[in-house]
């Protein structure tokens, strides 16, 4: 009877020791920006996340280009389904600036990062307005322009800083602002073979990011793209 309760007791250790390794695998995920060692944990998880991580040369693209990225259908990747051009950007101090009203702005989920101790947003921040064109090639037609980020590069040429912050304004999307809608506020369809001119703007906090070292991503892990945004 003894040696039976050892062996439970044996048993029940491992079962543990199992399950602590489990959860310490999870906590480390490399999500294989920099194999070198400095990379991005994946989102959800309670580690704090690195902040840099190393972009190669073949991941950039320049205004005015096409730059093509990748669908999941099926659970397979299909590489170049959607195409983004950036056509023009503007950092401006007013909405009114770019013929949009505060009204269009969403201030709901907006970071505390950008407000000041009265819950206005800090005389630094600005509004960045990205004019680009989608082209859907081969992607599925129902897509979410929060596929897209900002990013800042912090004066090191291949190392960049995440800049987390969603859209404020979208120009075509498939909800309206009430109550019921504001689900599929950042949601649009785009059906194969046609493309669409939209804009997307963000708040950027001018005295914490430099808005000459601003970059717009999409993608993820080595697929993942950068544009560099020239005013």
């Amino acid at each position: 009877m003894k040696e039976s309760k050892n062996k439970k007791t044996a048993w029940i250790f491992l079962v543990i020791a199992l399950a602590l390794g489990i959860l310490s695998g999870c906590s480390t995920f490399d999500a294989g920006f920099d194999k070198a060692g400095k990379t991005q944990v994946m989102p959800g998880l309670e580690e704090e996340q690195p902040q840099n991580f190393t972009i190669k040369p073949e991941q950039l693209g320049e205004m005015g280009e096409p730059v093509g990225t990748y669908d999941v259908q099926n659970g397979e990747v299909v590489t170049d389904a959607l195409f983004y051009t950036v056509n023009e950007v503007q950092l401006v101090d007013t909405p009114q600036e770019i013929n949009l009203s505060p009204e269009e702005l969403l201030l709901d989920g907006v970071s505390e990062e950008l407000m000041d101790a009265n819950g206005k947003l800090k005389e630094s921040v600005k509004l960045l307005m990205v004019a680009l064109t989608v082209q859907n090639v081969r992607a599925e037609p129902e897509r979410n322009i929060t596929s897209l980020d900002i990013l800042c590069a912090n004066g090191e040429t291949e190392f960049y800083e995440l800049y987390p912050t969603s859209p404020v304004y979208f120009s075509c999307p498939s909800g309206k602002r009430t109550a019921d809608g504001w689900k599929d506020y950042y949601k649009y369809r785009l059906p194969i073979g046609r493309e669409k001119n939209v804009k997307v703007c963000w708040y950027v906090d001018t005295q914490c990011y430099d808005p000459k070292n601003l970059y717009l991503t999409f993608g993820f892990d080595e697929l993942q793209k950068y544009i560099k945004l020239v005013f």
